[in-house]
């Protein structure tokens, strides 16, 4: 029976769909969870951040072999990788998130597809992050969102949603559910409680067919004009000094 894939065949996962499927997705398609994971840069005053009361993080695959998943409650750093794969239908699911004191953000894709009219299911990748926080002062933050969505054959779906509420007033700040591509600033007040949470799936349950989810997410805290001005300055005493 096919085993669940460890995290090191990611990246032969990755050649094997698009041999398969050349022109289905773009071959960029990790990069974004890649960005979120590791390329976050965020120039903030020390004194103005997130305050994380809740957190839950969670990816799962259901395959002809069974489910393979990973979930955490932690305040902390996320990654987590399942795949399959057989002569007949290859696939995986990763998210990556972290919770930082100024930036927070979740990325993730599921990719599955079937080469065989006679497969029969299940065959599906699901991702899911939800984070309760606050802040300790009056601040601007950036909200950059990018989703997207794709499938082929009958059998085959994806989805994606993201929200961004105030659970204090009950309002939704912002909210998708299909192929994104947004980035403004927001205004969060101390006292309040926010929640921000993001969910993807994809799957192919018989038949030929292909299914892509992708999300990347985040809320960065956007530095004060005192900060940046600061900034500026010691940049300029540098530059006078050499």
């Amino acid at each position: 029976m096919p085993a669940i894939a460890p995290h090191s065949l990611l990246e032969s996962f990755h050649q094997s769909f698009h041999q398969s499927f050349p022109q289905s997705f773009p071959q960029s398609f990790p990069l974004a969870v890649t960005a979120a994971a590791a390329a976050i840069f965020v120039a903030a005053s020390a004194d103005a951040g997130f305050i994380y009361s809740s957190a839950s993080r969670s990816i799962s695959l259901s395959s002809p072999a069974g489910v393979s998943g990973a979930s955490s409650d932690a305040l902390s750093d996320f990654f987590e990788f399942r795949s399959y794969s057989t002569p007949m239908v290859s696939g995986g699911v990763q998210q990556a998130s972290t919770l930082g004191v100024d930036s927070l953000s979740f990325g993730a894709f599921a990719q599955l597809f079937s080469s065989s009219t006679a497969f029969a299911g299940p065959f599906g990748g699901t991702s899911a992050s939800s984070v309760v926080f606050s802040v300790d002062s009056n601040l601007i933050a950036g909200l950059n969102v990018g989703t997207a969505i794709q499938q082929s054959g009958a059998a085959a779906s994806s989805s994606v949603s993201v929200v961004l509420r105030d659970l204090t007033s009950n309002i939704v700040i912002y909210s998708t559910s299909t192929t994104a591509s947004d980035s403004f600033e927001l205004e969060l007040i101390e006292g309040r409680n926010y929640q921000f949470k993001v969910a993807g799936a994809a799957s192919v349950n018989s038949g030929a067919g292909s299914s892509f989810m992708n999300y990347s997410v985040s809320i960065t805290v956007v530095p004060a004009p005192g900060v940046l001005a600061t900034f500026g300055l010691a940049a300029t005493v540098r530059r006078r000094r050499r």
